[in-house]
C-alpha cells in the first residue's frame, strides 16, 4: 500500500511503501528500485534542502536517511527526544526549508539551528557553572566553579585535566580562568594560582596571602605584570600584581573602593581595568589610578564584563546594562535601548566588526553603528539579531560567576557559557532567512471608519489615522512593513501571548499624521489588500 510520495531535489518521485516496510522511488521500468529499508510501516516523506530523506512512521516516530545514495544506519527521533507522537501523520518541507511533521500528539517543527551547543552529551552537566576562554593554538578552554577539572577543546573534542589536590586538607576548587595573548593559561582558586604547561597544571606560591584565601581573577598586562584579586575574610578583598618577581599590594598603595573585584581587563595600550562590585570602575595608567563611578556615567551593580573593540572603544557590561567611554565619561544603554536583558556579562566582536553581547535574555549580534545611534539619543532602539532558545541555545547566558562568560576562538567562532551548557556560533556561516514573508491584510480603519480590506482600496483625502491589522503567511516570520505614498509616524504592537503560535499572531500597525505627498490621490498604493 502507497501512503504517501515526496519529489527528491533530483526530480524522482519517492514512496512510502507500507507493504513493503520501506520508502523508495518510483522504478518507471518496473523491477526493484531500491530505497530504504524500515522496521515499521512509513505514513509520511518529505525531503530537506540538504536532499536528506524524512520518514514519518506508523509507530516510531521519525527516521532520518542523510544520503540515499548511501546504505548507513538511520536518525531516529522520537518521544525521547522530546518528539510529540510516536505514529507520524503528515510531513511537510515550507518555502523557508522548514520540516514540519503531525503527530498524533502535536506538531514539530525542524530546521538547521544556528548554535552548535554542547552540554550532556559532551560531559558538560548544564546546572553546573562555567566559564571559558581561548588561546592562539586554537584551544578554548572550560571549567566548572568549585571543580577541579579544566577541559580543553581542540580539534574537535574534549580533554579533561584535573588537578591535584594542593592540601591535605582542603580541596582544590577552581574559581577564575585567564588566557595571556601569548597562549598562557592561568587559573586561580583555593589553591591559589596555577599555570598550564605541555598539558598539566603547576601551582606558583604567592608570599604573604592568608590561609583560605582565593584567588578570583587573574590577568597579565601589556608589560608582562601579573595581577590578581583575591578574596579573604574582607569585604574588600585583595588586588596584587607580580612586577620582576615581586608582588605589592596595591590596596596598600592607593585608595581602591571597599568592594570585591571580580573582573580584570588589560587593555591594548598597556592600562589594566578592574571592574569592581558596586559598579565601580578603576584603570591603572602608568601607575595613576582613576576612579569611574555613577558620577561618570556608569550605573550601580556588578562588573560582569571589560571588553575593547578594534576601534579601541572600552566597554562595560553588568548588572544594570552595557557602557561605552567616550571623552572620558560613559554612557549606558538598557533593555530599553533593544537589549536582551539589563544585564549583559559577555561582549565579543566579530571579523566583520559587528559586537555580540551576552545577554539576561539571550544573544545579540549588533552593528556598532546601531550602537553609535542609541548613545546619540537615549530614546533609540536598536536593531540587530537576536538567538534565543528557538535558534538552538541551550540555555540563557549566565550572568554570574564564573567569569568570562564568552570568549572568541582563534578560527573565529563564538563561545559563550549559558545555563544550559556551552553555545558555539560561527558568525560567518550561520544560516539566514532572506525569504520575504507574504503578508495578509485582514482589517483597515481610517479615521474611526472600518474599510474592506480589498485590492484597490480608496483613502479619503485628508485621512488622519490608519491601522491596519495583519497576520504573516509563513511561520516564524516576521511579517514586511506595509507600505504607503502617506507620510507620517508608525509604530507597531505584536501579540506576545505564548498561547498564540507565531504563525498566527496578528500585527496591529498605526500611522499618524498622514501627509499625503503632492499629486497625491489620497489612494494608499502598494497596500496589499485582500491578498
Amino acid at each position: 500500500m502507497i501512503w504517501s510520495m515526496a519529489e527528491a531535489p533530483d526530480g524522482t518521485v519517492w514512496v512510502a511503501d507500507t507493504s513493503g516496510k520501506k520508502a523508495r522511488p518510483i522504478n518507471p521500468r518496473g523491477g526493484a528500485s531500491g530505497g530504504v529499508a524500515l522496521d515499521q510501516e512509513p505514513l509520511g516523506l518529505t525531503f530537506g534542502s540538504d536532499r536528506s530523506l524524512w520518514i514519518g512512521l506508523l509507530d516510531g516516530g521519525l527516521r532520518r536517511a542523510r544520503d540515499i545514495g548511501r546504505d548507513a544506519p538511520l536518525d531516529r527521533f522520537g518521544v525521547k527526544d522530546q518528539f510529540s507522537g510516536s505514529m507520524v501523520n503528515a510531513a511537510l518541507k515550507d518555502r523557508e526549508g522548514n520540516l514540519w511533521f503531525g503527530t498524533g500528539g502535536g506538531l514539530d517543527r525542524f530546521r538547521e539551528n544556528k548554535v552548535t551547543p554542547f552540554s550532556e552529551s559532551e560531559g558538560l552537566v548544564p546546572d553546573q557553572q562555567i566559564a571559558l576562554t581561548s588561546t592562539p593554538d586554537g584551544s578554548v578552554w572550560l571549567f566548572s566553579y568549585t571543580r577541579d577539572t579544566v577541559r580543553r577543546f581542540q580539534d574537535g573534542k574534549f580533554v579533561s585535566s584535573t588537578l591535584q589536590p594542593y592540601s591535605s586538607s582542603d580541596s582544590s576548587r577552581i574559581l577564575s580562568l585567564y588566557a595571556s595573548p601569548a597562549g598562557q593559561v592561568w587559573l586561580g582558586g583555593s589553591f591559589k594560582l596555577a599555570h598550564e604547561g605541555h598539558g598539566k597544571f603547576s601551582y606558583v606560591d604567592i608570599p604573604g596571602v592568608e590561609s583560605g584565601a582565593m584567588v578570583e581573577a587573574v590577568a597579565e598586562d601589556k608589560a608582562g605584570d601579573l595581577w590578581v584579586t583575591i578574596s579573604t575574610g574582607s569585604v574588600m578583598g585583595r588586588i596584587l600584581r607580580r612586577r620582576g618577581g615581586e608582588w605589592a599590594d596595591l590596596r596598600a598603595q592607593t585608595a581602591l573602593p571597599p568592594y570585591r573585584s571580580r573582573i580584570l581587563h588589560a587593555d591594548a595600550v598597556g592600562r589594566m581595568w578592574l571592574g569592581f562590585e558596586n559598579g565601580d570602575v578603576v584603570v591603572f595608567d602608568r601607575e595613576a589610578p582613576r576612579l569611574y563611578s555613577t558620577k561618570d556615567g556608569l550605573r550601580s551593580g556588578r562588573v560582569l564584563v571589560i571588553a575593547e573593540d578594534r576601534e579601541r572603544h572600552v566597554w562595560i557590561g553588568g548588572e544594570s546594562g552595557l557602557s561605552r567611554l567616550g571623552q572620558d565619561r560613559f554612557v549606558t544603554l538598557t533593555q530599553d535601548n533593544g537589549l536582551p536583558g539589563n544585564s549583559v556579562s559577555g561582549l565579543l566582536e566579530d571579523d566583520d566588526g559587528n559586537l555580540w553581547l551576552a545577554g539576561a535574555l539571550g544573544i545579540l549580534r549588533v552593528k556598532p553603528q546601531e550602537l553609535d545611534k542609541a548613545f546619540a539619543s537615549a530614546a533609540y532602539r536598536v536593531e540587530g539579531v537576536t538567538f534565543d532558545a528557538t535558534d538552538g541555545l541551550p540555555g540563557l547566558p549566565r550572568q554570574k560567576t564564573p567569569f568570562p562568560t564568552a570568549t572568541r576562538a582563534a578560527d573565529g567562532r563564538l563561545w559563550f557559557a549559558t545555563t544550559g551548557g556551552v553555545a558555539v556560533i560561527d558568525p560567518r556561516r550561520y544560516p539566514r532567512n532572506a525569504l520575504a514573508p507574504p503578508v495578509k491584510i485582514e482589517r483597515v480603519i481610517a479615521d474611526d471608519r472600518n474599510l474592506e480590506a480589498s485590492a484597490g482600496l480608496r483613502l479619503r483625502p485628508n485621512t488622519k489615522h490608519l491601522i491596519r491589522t495583519s497576520r504573516p503567511g509563513t511561520t516564524g516570520s516576521r511579517s514586511s512593513p506595509a507600505t504607503t505614498t502617506a507620510s507620517g509616524t508608525r509604530r507597531e504592537r505584536r501579540s506576545s501571548s505564548p498561547l498564540i503560535p507565531p504563525f498566527i499572531r496578528r500585527e496591529l500597525s498605526f500611522f499618524s499624521a498622514l501627509r499625503p505627498p503632492p499629486a497625491s490621490s489620497g489612494r494608499a498604493s502598494g497596500c496589499a489588500c485582500g491578498k
